[in-house]
């Protein structure tokens, strides 16, 4: 496996959807590549991160006022 094959395979890696063969497969090439490695876990990290994230997030204003204005100035 190279590492442009896994890195096409490394989301379903992660959430781990891959058939068992395939996965085996991811697992003994991370073995051997320090560079994937890296990779992953700054992936897992970045997914962490997000898991943080509020699911919404409401402006603090009616924001709609101040867009309608600048989309006029700009068709005049």
């Amino acid at each position: 496996m190279t590492c442009a094959e896994f890195d096409q395979l490394l989301d379903d890696y992660l959430e781990e959807t891959l058939d068992p063969a395939r996965r085996a497969e991811l697992d003994s090439h991370l073995r051997g590549c320090e560079s994937c490695r890296i990779l992953t876990a700054q992936v897992r990290e970045v997914m962490a991160s997000a898991e943080t994230l509020p699911r919404s997030i409401r402006p603090p204003r009616n924001l709609w006022p101040d867009i309608a204005e600048r989309l006029a100035s700009r068709s005049t």
